[in-house]
């Protein structure tokens, strides 16, 4: 199940997007970003976070 995943904190993720952990949470309680809830820590795998980025791109205007 975990083998060759990766995973990211909500820390990491957070400075990756370049937003707070508080918009993080909200999609976590609106369902829009799967995650792992372990004691003390939040994970996220980069292929649910790639997923959801691709779900809400937009492309430019031309």
């Amino acid at each position: 199940m975990f083998q060759g995943k990766r995973y990211l904190t909500d820390s990491a993720l957070s400075r990756r997007l370049n937003i707070c952990k508080r918009t993080l949470a909200t999609y976590r309680a609106n369902g829009a970003l799967g995650y792992y809830n372990l004691p003390g820590k939040i994970l996220y795998s980069d292929s649910d976070v790639e997923i959801f980025l691709q779900r809400h791109y937009l492309p430019p205007f031309r």
